[in-house]
């Protein structure tokens, strides 16, 4: 049945059933980010009203094949699909990061900005954008999405806990590494029973 419909934006309570909110059409994903940021905006919204701290996940379309950007950036990059969705994306984090300064909890608030693999390569360089480049670059690192190489698996990757630590960071991580972990650790050693540890 799931297939016959095709993808479908589901939706649910805690505890609840899922409810089908929409089809997911091209048009949807085009503005399915301006949907989202305007979801998480009001999130932070209540929760700061409420006097609660909360924790976002908030995952972007942006820089993921098709790239399909909204009306309002369609055709402002100069290298068509994905250079205007990741404009688009620039946009959306500053809403984010407006409202976190809005709601006065930006000096209280950790914000971990991250991709999620390595770029699409010359595997898809065509798929979906109308014959403009969707590639992306890993940079020194070797490989592409879908292999076990580090230009699939290190991605680029930004926190404050990081830019505020004396210690040098290239920023360039794998989810896994121990280095990303350990910037959210107080940055002091601790002594244990078996001696100093971090």
């Amino acid at each position: 049945m799931l297939l016959r419909k095709g993808p479908q934006i589901v939706d649910a309570k805690a505890g609840g059933p899922l409810q089908t909110v929409k089809p997911f059409t091209e048009e949807v994903r085009a503005n399915i980010d301006n949907e989202l940021v305007d979801k998480s905006i009001d999130f932070m919204r209540r929760q700061k009203a409420a006097g609660k701290p909360f924790l976002l996940y908030l995952p972007f379309s942006m820089g993921h094949f098709p790239n399909l950007p909204s009306q309002q950036f369609k055709g402002k990059s100069r290298i068509g699909n994905y250079g205007d969705k990741i404009m688009e994306g620039d946009y959306h984090v500053g809403q984010i990061l407006d409202t976190l300064r809005e709601l006065g909890v930006d000096d209280n608030t950790i914000v971990v900005f991250a991709s999620d693999n390595g770029p699409q390569g010359q595997t898809a360089r065509e798929h979906g954008n109308q014959g403009t480049p969707d590639m992306g670059n890993s940079g020194p690192f070797r490989g592409e999405l879908g292999e076990a190489t580090e230009g699939a698996i290190r991605t680029a990757s930004d926190h404050p806990l990081a830019r505020q630590s004396q210690a040098e960071h290239n920023h360039i991580h794998h989810v896994l590494d121990h280095g990303f972990l350990a910037d959210f650790r107080p940055h002091r050693r601790r002594q244990d029973a078996n001696g100093p540890a971090d």
